[in-house]
């Protein structure tokens, strides 16, 4: 049996810049995560970054490596199809270096894992699979693997995304609700270089943002009915850009 202070499920971004938070108040935790350690620095998927979450990481002391890896959005052009008339967001409107940031899933794990790592008072376990969470004495108690395995914490933070590790907590009820809506993914290489400005257009079939991805790239993001995006998958590069 191991008595920990604060227990983090899921070594993601989020999870990661919690645990950090709490070092930065002299706080305890240990991070399980499912993964093997540095898996997910080979991820290429871009996360959009808040100015208000630049300055998070700056507090935190990561944005001085991940700064030459972040892609600025100075503009947003907003727009719809078949419509006249654009909206336009300009960060010196605000007075701000840039209203937000693309940066690599990877880039920004491995900036964060490479902080935790430093840190005295975070611990990281890999391979750590949660086989059941058990409320017992008022305090959460995880196994992992097998019972003979178990962690006790006064807190539990469930930050797995996708893994949604709520479903072993017995007696938790949960409701979902399905909007029937895909997110297609990828990136596109325009004409005219991005130039630090991320576009966002509404379209019958769903909208559409184009975040920069680097000097030449865009990072595109379609949203739209499952059947609708199933068929845009299928389509050859060619009659995808004609839409």
């Amino acid at each position: 049996m191991k008595n920990l202070e604060y227990v983090i499920v899921g070594a993601g971004p989020v999870g990661l810049v919690f645990s950090l938070l709490l070092a930065k108040q002299n706080q305890h935790s240990h991070l399980l995560e499912s993964r093997r350690k540095n898996d997910s620095h080979s991820d290429k998927r871009a996360l959009a970054l808040s100015y208000g979450t630049k300055l998070i990481l700056e507090n935190l002391g990561i944005w001085e490596s991940l700064k030459n890896k972040v892609s600025e959005i100075k503009d947003i052009h907003t727009s719809q199809k078949n419509s006249f008339g654009r909206t336009l967001l300009s960060a010196s409107q605000y007075n701000l270096p840039a209203l937000g940031y693309v940066v690599s899933y990877g880039d920004l794990s491995k900036a964060l894992e490479e902080a935790v790592n430093q840190s005295s008072n975070i611990k990281i376990t890999y391979e750590f699979e949660v086989s059941a969470i058990k409320n017992e004495k008022d305090r959460p108690t995880l196994y992992g693997g097998n019972e003979d395995f178990s962690i006790k914490t006064p807190l539990l933070v469930l930050a797995d995304g996708g893994k949604n590790s709520t479903e072993l907590i017995k007696g938790l009820k949960k409701k979902e609700t399905s909007y029937n809506h895909t997110a297609l993914v990828t990136k596109v290489t325009p004409e005219i270089p991005p130039n630090k400005i991320a576009y966002e257009r509404f379209t019958s079939m769903g909208p559409i943002a184009l975040l920069p991805n680097g000097l030449k790239e865009f990072s595109l993001v379609w949203t739209g009915k499952d059947e609708d995006i199933q068929e845009l998958a299928k389509k050859s590069k060619k009659l995808f850009l004609e839409k």
